[in-house]
Parts: structure tokens; C-alpha cells; sequence
């Protein structure tokens, strides 16, 4: 199975192990992910609706075409990409006058937005394609004494009702028990990790981050896993500011996981193959403690 791959612009520029981990976990599987050619932001939003709403349309639909050019759905590992592009696909597909207008834009550039492709979270492929049995028959290493917490986070919820319960998801507490963990509900589980906040209201969004940290620590959960870049780099290195300004203690800190590095270190690959350099809060604990992770 082949999809076209955008990255987006966090995870290339920020996280590049994972993004290399995460290609190499989805070819275990025979999932193939082809690179685009000439993909731009997709773009967020916020950047273009203050400027040109219907412009963000025209951006999306072009890198949808690199898709289409490829005659593959489109896939992309971060969950803002997946909403931007996803809704403006939809709307693409269902307002003529825009598509026209979009594609009156893409001409001047020999691109013409035709529909053909879908777009996909790397949640979904890993639910329906692979799906949580094939995961389970691929672990060597049970992830059994891990407690984890679930962040699906906001941008996922556009793409959710597709394949999951949006008002009650589990898709990803599912794929988590296939790997022999236990998943830990918590209170505010599904309140966003305010990371467009931090530069409206720079208190606001640390108070929303110490709230899940301390709802974590009061079910005695290991760790937040989540799928989205943007949520990783909020709950992640704003605890570590927590700590420097004192509102949390050390030892409350919880390490955050993208699913792909925990399914990984679940079939075999070593943890210094994760990534976790890049990780604020202390990331190897779980894989130190594990008897497991002696292998190499």
C-alpha cells in the first residue's frame, strides 16, 4: 500500500528521528509513504484567515495536487496538516465556486484541483490499514507495566467522526492496549493543550498544561501519548517551564510519546532508535526500568 506523504513543516524542522522512525515502522507493515514534490505549509490557518480566508483554499488545493499528480491519498503525520487540508478537500469537492475559483489560481501554475485524493492521520492508517490485531501479533516487547494517558488533542476531532466515536473516541486507547499497555482515563482528558494560546495569553496556556499534569499525577499515569506534533511540543517543554517557574515540582513531570515511538519500542527497536533526545521531559525512564529494554 502506498499513500503521498506531507510531513508539514514541525516535525521535519523539529522532530526529524521520528519522522524517519515513523516511515521505517509503517514500511514494517507495507505501508509505503511517497514524499511530495513540492509541498509547501499547508497551510495553518491562523496565517491566512487575518490576511485572505479563501486563499488558505488555494494553498491546500495545490498541495492536494501533488497527491493527485501521484494518484495517491494523501497522509500526513501532523493532526493541524490532516484539518487544514482535510477540511479544505471537503469543501473543495462540495462548492463548485470555489474550486473553480481555486482552480482559476492553480492554472497560472499548470495545477488543476480534481477531487481524486483523500486525506488521512497517521491514526487512521494505523487503525484501519494495519489495524490494532496485526499491531498485536507484531509486539516482542509488551508494554506491561505502562500506565499510559491518552491526548487526542483538537485537530484530530475534523477527521475523527471518519473512523471513530468523536463524541467518545478510543481508537487510540485501542491501539495502545495492543501493545500491552494500560490505558488511564483521566479528568480533562480530551481539553485542548492550548498551544495557539502561548502568545495571546502566555498564563492561560501554562495554567491549562499544569491542570493535565496534575490530573496525571492524581491517577498515577506514566505518561501522555498523543499523535500531534504541536500538542507534543506544548505539553512537553512547557513542563519544563513549569518547573522553572515553580508551579509544578520535578517529580510531577510526565514524559510525552508520539504512539509510533512506543509501537516501535513494542516490536523490537532499540530506545536509542526513538528519538528521545529531542524529548524536554526526561523520555527513558519507562524503557530503563523495562527488563526488556536490555536488547539491543
Amino acid at each position: 500500500m502506498e499513500y503521498a506523504f506531507f510531513p508539514g513543516c514541525v516535525i521535519p524542522a523539529t522532530y526529524p528521528q521520528y519522522e524517519k522512525l515513523l516511515l521505517e515502522v509503517l514500511e514494517e507493515f507495507g505501508i509505503t509513504m511517497n514524499y511530495l514534490g513540492e509541498s509547501t505549509c499547508c497551510p495553518a490557518p491562523f496565517s491566512f484567515e487575518l490576511v485572505n480566508e479563501e486563499a488558505r483554499y488555494y494553498v491546500a488545493a495545490r498541495n492536494i495536487c501533488e497527491a493527485e499528480e501521484l494518484g495517491q491519498d494523501l497522509v500526513s503525520p501532523c493532526s493541524g496538516c490532516v484539518a487544514t487540508l482535510l477540511k479544505a478537500n471537503t469543501r473543495l469537492k462540495s462548492d463548485a465556486n470555489l474550486r473553480r475559483r481555486a482552480n482559476e489560481a492553480l492554472n497560472e501554475i499548470g495545477k488543476e484541483f480534481k477531487g481524486s485524493s483523500e486525506v488521512k492521520s497517521v491514526l487512521r492508517v494505523l487503525y484501519e490499514d494495519i489495524g490494532p490485531e496485526r499491531i498485536r501479533t507484531s509486539v516482542e516487547r509488551p508494554l506491561e507495566n505502562m500506565r499510559v494517558a491518552v491526548h487526542y488533542g483538537c485537530h484530530l476531532f475534523e477527521e475523527l467522526h471518519r473512523f471513530d466515536d468523536v463524541n467518545n473516541p478510543t481508537s487510540l486507547q485501542t491501539l495502545l492496549k495492543a501493545l500491552g499497555a494500560e490505558v488511564v482515563p483521566y479528568d480533562e482528558e480530551n481539553l485542548c493543550c492550548f498551544v495557539y494560546a502561548n502568545p495571546v495569553d502566555r498564563d492561560f496556556a501554562l495554567d491549562a498544561v499544569a491542570e493535565k499534569v496534575r490530573n496525571l499525577n492524581a491517577v498515577d499515569a506514566d505518561c501522555f501519548v498523543v499523535m500531534c506534533p504541536s500538542c507534543f511540543t506544548q505539553l512537553d517543554s512547557t513542563q519544563e517551564v513549569l518547573t522553572w517557574i515553580a508551579q509544578i515540582e520535578e517529580s510531577m513531570q510526565k514524559p510525552v510519546y508520539f504512539y509510533p515511538q512506543l509501537l516501535a519500542y513494542a516490536m523490537g527497536v532499540s530506545p536509542k532508535k526513538l528519538g528521545l533526545g529531542n524529548h524536554k521531559v526526561e523520555a527513558g525512564r519507562f524503557f530503563s526500568r523495562n527488563k526488556a529494554a536490555t536488547s539491543p
